[in-house]
């Protein structure tokens, strides 16, 4: 949850930045590539090296249990997001979903909706 609510900050600073050309940074793959199953992973060197995650300014230094993607739509003078944080924090291969999600049109603060959860406790 607040790995999200970083990245949503970041992402909403983004484009109030740019009143009158909404933008969010490009889509980033699933990062780390695998998700960490029912242990805490230290991420090799460069893994959040990607200029959307460090646009961003989002990444760990520290042992962590999750992935994230994010998934960004630009369409005429509006543009979207959306966060994911992917869990499987007892290893079973089943995974929980955090997410939240974002807009901005040109001439507007831009709006984050609430975080929304499946398999919570997977």
């Amino acid at each position: 949850m607040d790995g999200l609510a970083q990245i949503a900050r970041s992402a909403a600073a983004l484009a109030a930045s740019q009143p009158d050309q909404p933008l969010y940074p490009p889509s980033a793959e699933l990062t780390p590539s695998v998700v960490p199953a029912g242990i805490s992973v230290k991420d090799p060197p460069g893994t959040w090296d990607e200029p959307t995650w460090r646009s961003l300014q989002f990444g760990f230094s520290n042992a962590h249990r999750y992935a994230f993607q994010f998934d960004s739509d630009q369409r005429g003078r509006r543009a979207r997001y959306k966060a994911v944080a992917h869990g499987d924090l007892d290893g079973d291969g089943q995974l929980s979903n955090f997410s939240i999600q974002g807009e901005v049109s040109a001439g507007r603060a831009p709006i984050t909706f609430p975080v929304e959860m499946h398999r919570e406790i997977e």
